[in-house]
């Protein structure tokens, strides 16, 4: 008996020994949680595998994925984590909606935080349209993540049905591309989905038109909207409308745009770079893409503009969580992340290192429709004032403003002008509500 109660104190202690150590390894484990609006499968099964690769090779962090629904719900979840002392260590946001949280204290900027951590980080290797809308006095504000643009594609197999021989650069062509597109059937011979992203955002900036003062909002925030005073561009959606009493366009909503091209309804969409995914499983039809089309006198086209989803990290971390954020963000930025992440979702990298490996290894003359979002981000040079994106604050609302009173003129309820002198007004009034709500 005194043998076996020896024993049993040994394994007793021992036990206790081996939960104490595991609890102090446990303890040394930092976990950070990142709030995203990715689901399981698709481009959140890829986030996973990021995921766990980082912390299977740095087993001092734990990167938590949570999915916390939709952009919208992501964010408004991360507003009342913070206001509760709650916040996640990373959260993902629109691009577009970076204003609201780059003008608050709740976020430690990402350039800062890296070199606070000791990562020296060649900035200027980064494509440059990614990270204007998201630098500030304090530097990069915000790692860009799934980024993209919007591009033309197309259906080749109806292309050729319709002796369309020549792939449409200008819009000119586009529409003559529809003519003979929709007198061969085709119902359906041009649609457009994020109307706004196509039609202002990326319009303007490839014709180098202003939308807003003080540099579409780069250099201001309170910013007035003048895209309404803008001849070239109010005879673009008037064409739009034209085209569409004429047959030659569809509008299938704000975000459809890319079904009735996939089930081949219709032949030509503008949609995102990073479409390809969804195209290439349910399309059966050859297809490919092109540029976003330019006006016919236009011999200088400019970048088009970047969108998609940025990661912010939050403030009032541990430094332990921020050493963990800032190796993380680390680790996204190397060239085998971004080439792996451009490869799996289409995503286009924002990393030139990445991209130009890319180019040397052949990797798109196998897949040319993957280059097209890069050429077209990169074209013009160093982009000028009004190629650096727009930054304005509530621009969730503002481009729900605009598709509405878009969506006014495609129903024939206003006349393009009247709809965007109107939509221009009420955008502005948005954003002067969020000036005083910064109080500036």
């Amino acid at each position: 008996m005194t043998i076996l109660n020896n024993l049993r104190s040994c394994s007793l202690a021992a036990l206790a020994v081996g939960m104490t150590f595991g609890s102090a390894q446990a303890a040394s484990v930092t976990e950070i949680e990142w709030w995203h609006p990715f689901g399981p499968e698709g481009i959140g099964a890829v986030v996973q595998e990021l995921v766990d690769q980082f912390n299977l090779e740095n087993p001092e962090f734990l990167i938590r994925s949570v999915n916390k629904g939709g952009y919208g719900a992501t964010m408004n979840a991360t507003v009342a984590a913070y206001r509760a002392g709650e916040q996640p260590g990373l959260v993902l946001s629109l691009a577009r909606d970076a204003p609201t949280l780059m003008t608050s204290d709740a976020i430690y900027p990402v350039q800062k935080l890296l070199a606070d951590n000791g990562y020296d980080v060649d900035w200027s290797r980064f494509i440059v349209p990614a990270l204007a809308m998201l630098s500030n006095e304090d530097g990069v504000a915000s790692l860009p993540f799934n980024s993209s643009t919007p591009i033309l594609w197309y259906n080749v197999d109806a292309f050729e049905q319709a002796g369309v021989t020549t792939v449409p650069q200008t819009w000119d062509e586009v529409g003559d591309a529809a003519r003979k597109l929709k007198s061969i059937g085709y119902d359906c011979a041009l649609s457009s989905e994020w109307p706004n992203w196509v039609n202002l955002d990326s319009y303007a900036m490839i014709q180098n038109i202003e939308v807003a003062t003080n540099n579409n909002g780069m250099d201001g925030w309170d910013t007035e909207f003048t895209f309404n005073e803008q001849p070239q561009y109010i005879a673009h959606i008037q064409r739009l409308k034209d085209w569409l009493d004429e047959g030659i366009y569809t509008y299938a909503g704000r975000t459809s745009s890319s079904n009735v091209f996939i089930s081949g309804e219709c032949a030509m969409s503008f949609l995102s770079s990073a479409a390809y995914l969804g195209i290439e499983s349910g399309a059966d039809f050859e297809f490919s893409s092109t540029f976003l089309p330019i006006e016919a006198d236009n011999d200088d086209p400019k970048n088009s503009l970047i969108g998609g989803g940025t990661i912010f990290v939050m403030s009032g971390l541990s430094d332990e969580e921020n050493a963990g954020a800032a190796k993380f963000l680390n680790f996204l930025m190397q060239t085998p992340q971004q080439i792996n992440w451009h490869k799996q979702t289409h995503y286009v990298p924002i990393s030139l290192d990445a991209y130009e490996q890319l180019k040397a290894e052949g990797y798109y003359e196998e897949n040319p429709t993957q280059e097209i979002g890069l050429l077209q981000l990169n074209r013009g040079g160093e982009p000028g004032l009004l190629n650096r994106g727009f930054r304005f604050g509530m621009a969730s609302q503002v481009y729900t403003t605009l598709n509405e009173e878009l969506e006014r003129v495609w129903a024939g309820e206003k006349e393009v002008q009247e709809a965007m002198d109107d939509a221009a007004q009420r955008s502005t009034d948005i954003v002067a509500r969020f000036v005083r709500t910064i109080g500036q």
